[in-house]
């Protein structure tokens, strides 16, 4: 039997990036005989994980279209002859046995170009609400899997496989067991940092302080020095770094977490027990983050703070 070849196309930020690897670490288990590359558009945190993890990575440019107005239209369809011939030639150098998405706008010229190719495709869906390019692709894919049981994904036959995750967290001990109070945080802006989480830090100090909490914030880069610098004029201890490369550590530290909600974040939490304060993302296509905060807020194991008047405020009060 020959090697089989897979092509995951995953582009952007950690939401899909994690995910992809998730899958093809998964699939290497199953399959000795597997040879899996990546193709994306080549943005920083690709090369971080993807070559870090010592995958082949293919880089074809192109730009989304959700939230980018008149001119993100006319350059994706600037984009569109070069990004489909590219993607063909990748296809036929390739020649993989599967193409999988994950969503994303990255995901749109290889699973639909292997679609034409008559190679059998792949999607998962992550989010309750699929976003734009899952939409496009479902109803023609081979097969289709999403992270959530009440996805809206409109499609006949669906694979509910939950969302893929790193099987280390299920040695991450539950915390607080007789019910006393938080001494560890953890802050998590997602794979990119979260400019509101780091700019309310001046405001959230002072109760912190009082109450002897530590913090692990996960920032924005450029955003470090300064948030690092704001809990230390506030007289908290705290750790600061753009990424946290070890997430079951900071997990097994932590014994309340407040964090973005994508649908990797609200996944890992829930399998981690921690109680957690959600803030989603405005700009979220189609409020998914929002929508994925109420799974665990309407099971009484979290709270959501939006963003919007008095964020700071309403944040420390929770």
């Amino acid at each position: 039997m020959s090697q089989v070849k897979i092509l995951i196309a995953a582009s952007g930020s950690g939401g899909h990036l994690f995910p992809a690897l998730h899958i093809a670490r998964a699939l290497r288990e199953e399959c000795a005989d597997i040879q899996i590359e990546f193709v994306g558009t080549g943005r920083p945190l690709e090369v971080k994980l993807i070559d870090g993890a010592g995958y082949r990575r293919h880089e074809i440019k192109l730009g989304g279209i959700v939230g980018r107005g008149f001119l993100g239209v006319l350059q994706f369809l600037f984009q569109f002859p070069k990004a489909f011939i590219k993607n063909w030639k990748l296809l036929s150098e390739f020649q993989p046995d599967l193409v999988i998405g994950v969503g994303g706008y990255a995901s749109f010229f290889p699973v639909s170009v292997a679609m034409l190719r008559g190679i059998p495709t792949w999607i998962h869906e992550a989010e309750i609400n699929p976003g734009l390019t899952n939409k496009i692709l479902a109803p023609f894919v081979t097969r289709a899997s999403v992270g959530f049981d009440r996805s809206t994904m409109l499609r006949r036959s669906i694979e509910f496989t939950g969302h893929p995750v790193r099987p280390e967290l299920a040695s991450v001990k539950l915390c607080n067991p007789d019910g006393g109070r938080p001494r560890h945080l953890l802050i998590l802006g997602g794979s990119q940092g979260a400019k509101a989480l780091d700019e309310a830090v001046s405001s959230i100090a002072p109760i912190l302080k009082s109450y002897g909490v530590e913090v692990w914030h996960q920032t924005r880069p450029e955003s470090a020095s300064e948030v690092q610098k704001a809990y230390e004029q506030g007289g908290v201890k705290a750790k600061v770094e753009p990424f946290i490369s070890d997430m079951v550590a900071a997990y097994e530290w932590s014994d309340l977490i407040i964090s973005r909600s994508g649908a990797a974040s609200v996944t890992e939490i829930s399998i981690v027990g921690r109680p957690a304060i959600f803030v989603p993302l405005p700009s979220s296509q189609g409020g998914h983050q929002t929508i994925n905060a109420k799974l665990l807020v309407d099971g009484g194991k979290a709270v959501m703070v939006e963003q919007g008047a008095e964020f700071s405020e309403k944040l420390r009060a929770e």
